[in-house]
């Protein structure tokens, strides 16, 4: 799903993403569109939206021109192939636009462009902006398996950054990206931008907050700006790329950050705009320190020299800053330098943390700003436990002390399989772990084997990566059976939405070998059944309702199907089992219950009611019961 902010216009200025756009798959937009990605057999979507203003403007003043943008990628083919849109149907839904197959696995990206009213300048955006792009991904979350913004570039890294506090337990990528220069103009870098976040965004399961420019995905909240005027225009000073877009598509799976919680996701859209900004340079007046620090100001960040450096003979300075810490103002000590992080080796630095300051590590100053409005927004918490959070590692914003490394070479099997291959340099063994952890963690799943799991976790693994099939160790897990290695994967960050190549995620998985509890669990943890699944859900239903199956008919129930969902006929399960299934049975039970006392008939039948309430819900519970008195 796309979402656009400001559309493109035919002008040689800058085309920046800076109004919201959605692009999304097959659907109909009167919610936010988004894309499915990996959907079978071949196509997937994904969301764009359209948030920037160099995306497309129009003279006199390079204002954000509105309703062009679907149009011209519409008559761009790189954008959108026509001939397959028509031959299935999506050319009929508005703001729908498929892209070319992609070669490397023959998938196709369909995507829906959702633009917002008005358009807005990235210069413009405000929080509030932050909280529309976030419920409007909560509203499509389940409808769509990515979302792409299009975003200017001068305000897109406090966007990403503010984004990836908000959504809490995400699942499924959500990329902004934008340009430097017009997507018309002849020579820009629009095109290549907005193409590289819809096959991201549509193809990979990378569940973070990203920004993309350049051939590059970056983290979210790792980024920053730092050309005005190249095609570079952004960088993660602290954090290599997530993924690289070459002549191969390259994605670091070990860089990725996962959510060690089974939630389902959801958006905090609170943010605490009482937050700010102050840098620290020679001869800064006392006055203008205190003035900054006055209420209603409650979190700072305070960019000082090198490596969290401030003057220590500036004994007023000092008294300020610990009169507001006193007073509840949570102050961040951030650096002003592009890369590094804030230390405690020289004395200067010692004074701001006798102060109260806390350290902001390595994070952006864009990272800390968005983390100090959100937390300082969490009701229920008291100061003491805001001020836990913000040294926390949240949404991998900030570097943690992961303790010892890892040698592969610590790992009995891999050196007997180094040794008889004669391989010694760190790159062929990174090789031989990647190529053999898959298999190996679908091994171990299949039967059950959480240490094994975690011996190759601990190889430094990635427990998300599918085998030759696509299948990842959750989904043999979830078609076996085995509860605690589900308990086990979820707990370790393996992503919920994965696909194999026939499409299939953990949950139809579980829901197909009737594997309820997993079922349940997946549910829990804000797995869902995909567009292209509930579409066919009535047929499957009604099969079910038909041939008495109410086991079935309940997991499908428990997995979020509709009961009411209709088959290729028209009929539901529930008018299928009613006259047809139910009928008979009913039928029955009161001929062979004819000869018994009244209250023996009675027994059965309320039996049988709670039995049907149980696996239909309240709607058949509700009718049935109001004709309870014409039974009896």
């Amino acid at each position: 799903m796309v979402f656009s902010t400001a559309p493109p216009t035919k002008s040689s200025k800058n085309f920046n993403m800076s109004r919201t756009q959605l692009h999304a798959s097959s659907l109909p937009p009167p919610t936010l569109p988004t894309s499915s990605i990996n959907t079978p057999p071949t196509d997937s979507s994904a969301t764009n939206a359209r948030l920037s203003k160099t995306v497309s403007f129009s003279p006199p003043g390079l204002e954000p021109e509105p309703n062009t943008f679907v149009e011209e990628l519409r008559e761009m083919n790189i954008f959108h192939d026509a001939k397959y849109a028509k031959e299935k149907g999506y050319d009929l839904k508005d703001n729908t636009l498929v892209l070319p197959s992609y070669s490397k696995n023959d998938q196709r990206v369909v995507y829906t462009l959702l633009e917002y009213d008005p358009l807005l300048d990235s210069s413009n955006m405000t929080t509030k902006d932050w909280e529309k792009i976030g419920k409007d991904i909560e509203k499509n979350y389940e409808r769509y398996d990515g979302f792409v913004i299009l975003h200017g570039t001068d305000t897109m890294a406090y966007t990403s950054s503010a984004l990836s506090f908000m959504c809490d337990h995400l699942g499924k990528p959500v990329i902004l990206t934008g340009s430097q220069v017009p997507i018309y103009d002849l020579w820009n870098d629009g095109r290549d931008n907005l193409l590289g976040a819809l096959l991201l965004a549509g193809l990979f399961d990378i569940p973070e907050v990203c920004l993309y420019f350049r051939n590059k995905l970056y983290r979210g909240n790792r980024v920053t700006k730092v050309d005005a005027g190249s095609f570079d225009g952004f960088a993660s000073p602290n954090l290599p790329p997530l993924a690289k877009m070459d002549v191969d598509v390259t994605v670091y799976w070990d860089r990725l950050w996962r959510d060690k919680t089974y939630t389902k996701f959801c958006v905090s859209t609170k943010l605490n705009c009482n937050v700010g900004l102050l840098r620290l340079f020679p001869g800064i007046t006392t006055e203008t320190v205190r003035s900054f620090l006055q209420g209603p100001i409650m979190g700072v960040v305070l960019e000082t020299y090198g490596a969290g450096n401030a003057p220590d003979n500036r004994p007023d300075l000092l008294a300020e800053l610990k009169e507001a810490t006193a007073r509840g103002v949570i102050i961040i000590n951030t650096t002003q330098c592009l890369k590094g992080t804030v230390s405690l080796i020289y004395a200067t630095g010692k004074g701001l943390y006798a102060a109260g300051l806390l350290s902001g590590g390595d994070m952006t100053p864009e990272a800390v700003l968005s983390k100090l409005s959100h937390v300082l927004a969490i009701e229920g918490l008291d100061l003491k436990t805001k001020k836990k959070m913000m040294e926390e590692n949240l949404r991998g914003e900030m570097s943690a002390d992961l303790g010892a490394k890892h040698n592969l070479r610590d790992s009995r099997f891999i050196q007997v399989i180094t040794k008889s291959l004669s391989i010694s340099c760190k790159k062929e063994l990174e090789a031989i772990r990647d190529a053999l952890a898959p298999p190996l963690a679908c091994a171990a799943a299949k039967i059950g084997d959480v240490e094994a799991l975690e011996s190759i976790r601990e190889m430094g693994s990635i427990l998300s990566l599918g085998d030759y099939d696509g299948r990842t160790p959750l989904h043999i897990a979830a078609s076996e059976g085995h509860l605690k290695v589900v308990q086990y994967l979820l707990e370790h960050g393996s992503t919920i939405h994965g696909r194999d190549r026939h499409g299939d995620t953990p949950l139809s998985n579980a829901v197909l070998f009737r594997r309820k509890d997993i079922v349940r669990l997946l549910r829990k943890a804000g797995a869902h059944l995909s567009r292209e699944q509930l579409a066919v859900s009535g047929t499957e239903l009604c099969s079910l309702a038909a041939h008495g199956d109410l086991d079935g008919l309940q997991i499908w129930h428990v997995a979020g199907a509709d009961l009411n969902a209709p088959g290729y006929d028209g009929q539901s399960a529930l008018s299928v089992v009613s006259t047809g299934v139910l009928f008979r049975f009913l039928s029955a039970l009161i001929l062979y219950c004819m000869s018994w006392h009244f209250k023996t008939v009675r027994s059965i039948m309320s039996r049988l009611i709670i039995s049907i309430f149980f696996v239909y819900g309240e709607w058949v519970n509700l009718t049935i019961v109001s004709a309870w008195p014409l039974v009896l």
